[in-house]
Order: C-alpha cells, then structure tokens, then sequence
C-alpha cells in the first residue's frame, strides 16, 4: 500500500513539473530499457545475476543540463542454489525521483551523464510457498552515456541501487540499456 501511495504522489509530481516544465520552454521524454542486475555486499551472498526493467520520464528546462527524471522499476534475483537453495527468489519494485546531470555539450552527439535518485521499493522474498515483503526506502547514484540518432536517443548507463531493506541493505548495480524518446519542445 505504500508503493502505491509513493507511485501516486510520484504521478502528481510528474503532473505538477510537466506544467512547470511546458511554461520554461523545456521539454519532456519518455525512457525505456532493462538488463542485467548485479548483486552487491551481503546481497551477493546468496543471489545470482538476476533482471530489471525500467521505464520513466525525464523533464528539462530550456538551455540547462539538468534533467528532473522519475523512473520505476521492478526486477528479479534467484538464489544461489550452493547458498540458500533454489526456491529462493526476491523481487523488487520500486519508484526514483531525482536528477541527471549532463556533462557534455548540448550539441553533442554523445553526451555522458551523472545520475542520483531517491524514492520508495517494494521488496519482496519468496521461500518456497512463503512470501515476506516490505517498503522500505531506496537511493541510487550512477552514469550513463546517451548516443543521439535523430529524435530517438539510446542510452547505457550503470548505477549503484540500495533498498535499505531490515537487516541489510539489498544493493546491487543495475546495468541498463535502453532508449529515449524525445517530447514535444515548445
């Protein structure tokens, strides 16, 4: 219930901005892409390589390098079978508001990028036929490239992801490819 209530209020923002956005002359552009997810630290410990997809928007004002991006996410990890079997799995869903800074010229048609964002998962553990699950809140900083190709851009980027789920922190590196779509500019 409260990623719901985070992904709603998270939806308001993205209403709220895309006016703020429309009136400065900016723009906005809708992102998709997935791939593969890194286990970190204790999270390392017992899962393999697993999946995430990822979608969201990404809102910038005229002749600034800084984009305002909301992405969500959901994912999965196995367990490692030699360290807690092979009914163990985990998923994670979440919602990320934060920034992306572009290191490059406006102009350029590779332009590198610095990312951090904040913002709400839901993690869930499946054991077999039991089921544990809770919000808890999440932080990520990374980079990425984007590659321009007329009013589509394709994209690469890596960032470190903590859930600070009870015990530990589930953290991993997401590494996503995907593509951005350019919005309607004024």
């Amino acid at each position: 219930m409260r990623v719901l209530r985070a992904l709603v209020i998270l939806g308001i923002a993205l209403l709220l901005g895309s006016g703020t956005v429309h009136a400065q002359g900016g723009s906005a552009n809708f992102h998709i892409g997935g791939g593969p997810v890194l286990p970190q630290g204790s999270f390392n410990d017992g899962f393999k390589t697993g999946w995430q997809g990822m979608a969201g928007l990404a809102f910038n004002l005229k002749g600034i390098p800084f984009l305002i991006r909301v992405d969500g996410f959901y994912g999965r990890n196995k367990g490692d079978e030699s360290q807690v079997g092979s009914d163990v799995k985990t998923s994670l869903l979440g919602a990320l508001l934060g920034g992306q800074y572009y290191l490059g010229g406006r102009t350029s048609s590779i332009r590198p990028y610095l990312l951090g964002q904040v913002g709400v998962t839901h993690a869930e553990l499946e054991v077999g036929q039991l089921d544990d699950s809770e919000d808890k809140f999440t932080f990520a900083g990374g980079a990425g490239i984007m590659f321009a190709a007329g009013s589509l851009q394709v994209f690469i980027e890596g960032k470190y992801l903590s859930v600070l789920t009870s015990g530990s922190s589930t953290n991993m590196i997401p590494i996503v490819v995907g593509l951005q779509f350019s919005g309607v500019k004024d």
